[in-house]
């Protein structure tokens, strides 16, 4: 029979607490993994379509504003962005 550790059977054995820690270790492992995947935007494709036109948009207007653009190089440009 296999000997306690302070007489607590769970800290002994090959059993409680190594099962304990190598249980956190593949959490904690998994949650890196999906916090570095959602942070570098691995969420599936158009997860930020919106924004990024919304930006897009924001950059063409002041482009226009400033007559970097003619208006006919706007309306063109808008409509790609808007599809």
């Amino acid at each position: 029979m296999c000997q306690s550790f302070f007489n607590m059977p769970f800290w002994s054995c090959g059993g409680g607490l190594p099962t304990l820690l190598a249980a956190l270790l593949v959490v904690g492992v998994a949650l890196l993994i999906f916090r570095s995947a959602r942070r570098n935007g691995a969420n599936g494709p158009g997860r930020y379509a919106g924004a990024d036109r919304n930006h897009s948009l924001e950059i063409l207007k002041v482009k226009f504003a400033n007559r970097e653009i003619t208006e006919q190089e706007y309306l063109q440009m808008k409509e790609v962005l808007e599809r």
